[in-house]
């Protein structure tokens, strides 16, 4: 190859093909840019789905918080919650749970429920022992441990170590260089004694070895009435004890030589929580979908869900479900709750619904359960939502699969582009080649007829 045509292929490139004068880089580039535009429409439509997708997704998380809040809306316990209040919180806790009946009751702790307690003999801190030593608690399983020239340090963290043992065991320095070790039952209750046995058991760190504190049940009065009442004992391993009656649970903590009111009441504010709760939700998920699918007549623009009549048409169904009534002609309005149609939003007065629930509660729960408002308002939310065929979901799946057709498509035509980019700089270098070869001729050439000239003259 000539040292032109090797300079075209150099430069070409570059752009700079001195030997045609012609721009070649900005030549082939501007050929695919100009073919390039027939994938444009493609790529709008790919960055609208784009759009789309990740607002229906947010939107989709909003609306399901939405879905669990309202789920609670058609649960009875949601409207029968019940707080219990102590007369005497240094005596005894209590809660209470929707099953648990309004009024009052009076409570005296008798005895609090114990674990055994046994300490051994003081022995050298340094002694070592050879032997066996079981322990059991109450009707659970043994454990015995095969000392061999063990310390007390041995035998404790044996103790410790098992799963089995059910004892928490310690070493009480008693000073002079001796030390006893103490052994604590893990489960309290007058059943749950300590049991020892084995060579051990009668010598050395336990030989004789005595209870300190008695295993004892926690024992309780209930007086149930007022003009004529019924006391009622009852007793418990632990000092929690659950249903006490139904619904109620104490938790123990001081003995009492008087009765100690309990009151059961119904639990406004829980109920007021609840609802408030899913009108946030709601409200938050619904102001969501409001900005982007409204339409802005001064900008001439719309949200990326204006037209998606799918979408409308089941929030529609939500606020027609929000709209319903029990029997008696009572809505959510009657609890407080209104639908502003200036903002799209719902509107809760807390103070209206508390005052409700002090004086009609059984409304509340004709609303939202026995007219089945709670369920219908659930429903509607969950179609938006539902993994299998929500509205969001499906929408999700139809724009994820367009997204990705576009992809495909972007991609086979950007192949064919640098295929044919390829093409044309082989084209243009062949020229490129072509013009540059010639050009040697030529110069050859006139070189060769120079010559002939200076040697006729």
């Amino acid at each position: 190859m000539s040292t032109t045509a090797s300079a075209a292929v150099s430069t070409l490139l570059s752009g700079s093909n001195v030997t045609s004068g012609i721009d070649t880089k900005t030549l082939v580039n501007s050929l695919i840019e100009a073919e390039r535009e027939a994938i444009t429409p493609t790529e709008t439509k790919k960055t609208a789905a784009q759009s789309q997708l990740t607002v229906v997704q947010s939107l989709n998380t909003k609306f399901a918080y939405a879905v669990t809040d309202s789920e609670k809306l058609k649960d009875p316990s949601a409207f029968s919650a019940r707080t219990a209040t102590s007369g005497d919180e240094d005596v005894f806790t209590a809660t209470a749970t929707s099953s648990a009946a309004t009024g009052a009751y009076s409570i005296r702790v008798d005895a609090l429920a114990q674990a055994e307690q046994i300490i051994g003999s003081a022995v050298s801190s340094t002694a070592t022992y050879t032997g066996t030593i079981t322990v059991q608690v109450g009707a659970g399983e043994a454990f015995t441990y095969e000392a061999n020239n063990a310390t007390l340090a041995h035998i404790i963290n044996a103790f410790n170590g098992s799963t089995t043992a059910n004892i928490k065991a310690e070493i009480v320095d008693v000073g002079d260089g001796t030390s006893r070790i103490m052994l604590t039952s893990k489960s309290s209750g007058s059943a749950n004694t300590i049991a020892l046995s084995g060579d051990l058991a009668t010598s050395g760190p336990f030989e004789s070895a005595a209870t300190i504190t008695d295993a004892q049940d926690a024992s309780v009065t209930i007086r149930l009435g007022s003009n004529t009442t019924i006391d009622l004992s009852r007793t418990s391993a632990t000092n929690t004890l659950s249903d006490l009656v139904d619904g109620v649970s104490v938790s123990l903590t001081a003995t009492s030589e008087k009765f100690v009111q309990i009151s059961i009441v119904n639990d406004t504010s829980s109920v007021v929580d609840t609802i408030s709760s899913f009108i946030d939700t709601l409200n938050s998920a619904l102001n969501e979908y409001g900005l982007n699918s409204g339409y802005d007549s001064a900008t001439s623009t719309s949200g990326v869900l204006f037209s998606n009549s799918s979408v409308r048409s089941q929030i529609a169904a939500v606020k027609r479900a929000m709209d319903g009534q029990d029997a008696n002609g009572k809505s959510l309005e009657t609890l407080g709750i209104t639908y502003n149609s200036t903002t799209g939003l719902y509107e809760l007065d807390s103070t209206t619904l508390t005052s409700l629930l002090g004086s009609d509660p059984d409304a509340v729960t004709s609303l939202f359960i026995d007219s089945g408002l709670g369920a219908a308002v659930y429903n509607s939310l969950d179609a938006l939502t539902h993994k299998g065929n929500g509205v969001f979901t499906m929408l999700d799946e139809t724009l994820s699969d367009s997204i990705a057709s576009c992809t495909d498509r972007i991609t086979a035509f950007e192949d064919r582009l640098a295929a044919r980019k390829t093409r044309y700089e082989k084209q243009f270098l062949a020229m490129e080649k072509t013009i540059a070869s010639l050009k040697s001729q030529e110069s050859a050439l006139t070189s060769f007829t120079d010559g002939l000239k200076s040697s006729s003259s």
